[in-house]
């Protein structure tokens, strides 16, 4: 019976969590897909097989040279194929995962608990508030109710599975090659990673201070045992490289130098501002889906009161370290898990000044180290109890928050609908909204969106025109087509490399459709020239320059897939042309690429 009720007890913390979760997020099991999930679940209906998710999972994500995530794009494509593509499995999937996170964000936090002297089973109820936080936070519902998020869940699954494992008792080396496998497996859900090392080495410097204050650095983090993790996560790193360059080949992350400092420093400030701001104070002065686009145009004077509050917490963290080292690093540690995404490097991770799913890892080990700092601070018992009172208080508002958002999350319509209602002038919002128009067949609205955003002098993603055009050469209006292709091509100076790639893909098939071999050719040479991966592109140059000896830097599904583009741009050519000209006729190349 006393068994019973220990475990009953150990129990306890995880069926809260559980509830907690299931509450918030079980809505989410009647959504649909949206935005990028259809790019995952209905542009890969071709992905039937095993080998070719495994294949398909080792490409360049969106045929870039920047991302590589095979381990969460695998998961994507091996339940598209055990449910046929159900919205429901992904979703469940996600909160599974979700629940997950939110369960090592407990067992860090009782270890926490733990560490700074909590026994028996204040410990756990210590420890179960932070992760309570977490799982039903506000600002994180965009990586769990959006598929496509796969990517953050996982990598923030393994990187606080390596934090935890770091601490169990096993064997040193057995110990240091399993935190050693949750880097490399991070590293290959999503780049952001790279900071795990540095996390880790924190992470090991918070628990030695913890239990003896003013311990040199070298004892800290430079234990037999640290060292032995140190080690084989260094070699975790070295071979996630090497997987890295022989799946991209010789591309490389592109960082490019800002256009101005001023504005560079003010967009860093923006961001780690505007991440602060919605973990204390979710969605307070911004709607609940704020996409927080990045204006150029704009200088540091009209963002100081966010340049202030990113150098007021930065110049906190710092005087912290000097007088108490625990909270200090408690406050650095989340910053170091913003790095990747707080614009210090010009990398890509979009044109918004801040994403709530970036927020997802640095959220998680803030709220998990909580205790460290809790256990500190100078204040009385009336105090505690009542923090721990509003701290219940705000889970319970927090869960009817994110109720009321998963049903946003639907479908496209319902939920870029939502986002320009809440955020009017967001570009991504209004274009969003005109693609949901177009993928639904709903020309007609899609266009009188695109008048209302010109009227209005909003602005919109250069997708919108492509994907109108793209609409009607599908509908066989070719006039219509070519009309909205000319307007996304008088605007290719502002598109990414793969967006000009992908224009021109698409105005080579709308030439075919016009019979003009010549401008096919055309477009085809400066589709490669703009990104040598894209397969939409490679797919037809394959079919017109069969002949050639064509050499592409493609991986085994790339080439899968290209080779089905191929075969259906045959089918149309013959449909079209017929035997009244030759495919060649067609190919932008005269001979053998090099």
């Amino acid at each position: 019976m006393r068994n019973a009720g220990a475990s009953f007890k150990r129990a306890l913390p995880y069926g809260i969590l559980a509830i907690l979760a299931t509450l918030a997020y079980a809505g989410s099991l009647r959504n649909g897909f949206v935005w990028d999930d259809h790019f995952f679940q209905n542009d890969f209906q071709w992905i039937d097989s095993l080998r070719r998710a495994w294949d398909m999972a080792f490409t360049p994500l969106f045929h870039s040279s920047s991302y590589l995530r095979p381990l969460p794009l695998l998961t994507l494509y091996l339940e598209a194929l055990v449910s046929g593509r159900s919205p429901s499995t992904a979703h469940a999937v996600n909160l599974l995962l979700h629940l997950g996170v939110s369960f090592l964000v407990y067992r860090l936090s009782l270890r926490a608990a733990l560490d700074v002297g909590y026994g028996g089973a204040k410990s756990w109820v210590v420890a179960v508030l932070p992760s309570a936080l977490f799982a039903v936070h506000p600002a994180l519902t965009e990586a769990v109710l959006w598929v496509s998020s796969r990517f953050d869940l996982l990598a923030t699954l393994c990187m606080l599975l390596g934090l935890w494992l770091s601490g169990v008792s096993r064997g040193p080396w057995i110990r240091a090659l399993l935190v050693a496998m949750t880097f490399f497996l991070a590293a290959l859900s999503k780049e952001s990673a790279v900071v795990f090392p540095v996390v880790l080495v924190g992470y090991f410097w918070l628990r030695s201070e913890s239990a003896q204050a003013g311990i040199s650095l070298r004892r800290a983090i430079f234990t037999s045992d640290h060292l032995k993790i140190y080690i084989l996560v260094l070699i975790a790193g070295l071979l996630y490289l090497w997987v890295r360059s022989e799946m991209l080949g010789s591309s490389a992350l592109k960082v490019g130098a800002p256009s101005s400092w001023e504005r560079h420093g003010s967009l860093v400030a923006v961001a780690l501002s505007k991440y602060l701001q919605l973990t204390v104070l979710p969605f307070f002065g911004n709607s609940l889906q704020h996409t927080f686009m990045w204006d150029e145009l704009r200088g540091a004077r009209d963002f100081f009161p966010s340049i202030l509050l990113a150098m007021l917490y930065g110049t906190v963290a710092v005087f912290a370290l000097f007088r108490s080292r625990v909270v200090g690093l408690w406050l650095v540690l989340p910053i170091v898990a913003y790095l990747p995404v707080l614009h210090i490097l010009p990398l890509p991770v979009g044109p918004n000044a801040a994403n709530q799913r970036f927020m997802y890892f640095p959220t998680g080990l803030l709220l998990g180290l909580i205790p460290y700092v809790a256990h500190r601070l100078s204040i009385g018992q009336e105090l505690r109890r009542g923090a721990v009172v509003l701290g219940w208080g705000f889970v319970i508002v927090s869960v009817l928050i994110v109720r009321s958002i998963v049903p946003m999350w639907k479908d496209d319509l319902t939920l870029w609908s939502w986002v320009i209602r809440t955020d009017p002038a967001s570009p991504a919002g209004h274009g969003n909204l005109i693609t949901a128009y177009v993928s639904r067949g709903h020309l007609i609205e899609a266009e009188r969106h695109l008048e209302y955003v010109a009227m209005n002098e909003l602005s919109t993603g250069p997708n919108v025109p492509i994907d109108l055009g793209s609409a009607y050469l599908v509908n066989g209006d070719l006039e219509r087509a070519e009309y909205y292709y000319d307007i996304a091509e008088s605007r290719v100076n502002v598109m990414l490399a793969w967006q000009q790639s992908m224009l021109y893909a698409q105005q080579a098939r709308l030439s075919l459709e016009l019979r003009r071999p010549e401008r096919v050719a055309e477009y085809l040479k400066r589709g490669v020239a703009a990104n040598e991966r894209n397969l939409e592109v490679i797919g037809q140059v394959l079919f017109y320059c069969e002949p050639l000896d064509l050499k592409f830097n493609l991986g085994r599904g790339e080439m899968t897939r290209a080779k089905i583009i191929a075969h259906a741009t045959g089918e149309r050519f013959n449909k079209v042309i017929g035997d009244s000209m030759s495919p060649q006729r067609f190919c932008p190349f005269e001979r053998s690429l090099p």
